[in-house]
């Protein structure tokens, strides 16, 4: 049985790329951020373009190439890269950031 992606869900998430986005200053754009993310939590593939060039591309997250169950994975990992140590809102307290979310949806 396959579940449905939860559109609330894809709606909480890129709140959390809204929320993370107004609190740093390393990426200049959404976009970029979105791309960060995906590379950072290992959402990419590479492609050997030449002998010794290789190139990032990052994944699609809709919902016909993302199961519900995947998209929850990613979305835990994003958070807690967005406040590892590579991420662009180091050492802060995740769960500050999930409650900011929240409230940035209207679900408190």
């Amino acid at each position: 049985v396959k579940r449905p992606r939860n559109i609330g869900h894809h709606r909480k998430f890129f709140a959390a790329v809204h929320v993370i986005f107004e609190a740093q200053e390393r990426y200049p754009t959404t976009e970029h951020l979105l791309e960060a993310i995906k590379i950072g939590v290992g959402h990419y593939e590479l492609i050997h373009i030449a002998k010794s060039k290789t190139v990032i591309k990052t994944r699609s997250i809709a919902f016909g190439n993302m199961s519900q169950k995947a998209f929850e994975q990613f979305y835990d990992k994003a958070i807690m890269w967005a406040v590892s140590k590579d991420g662009p809102l180091f050492g802060a307290d995740k769960d500050e950031i999930t409650q900011q979310v929240l409230e940035f949806i209207g679900e408190k």
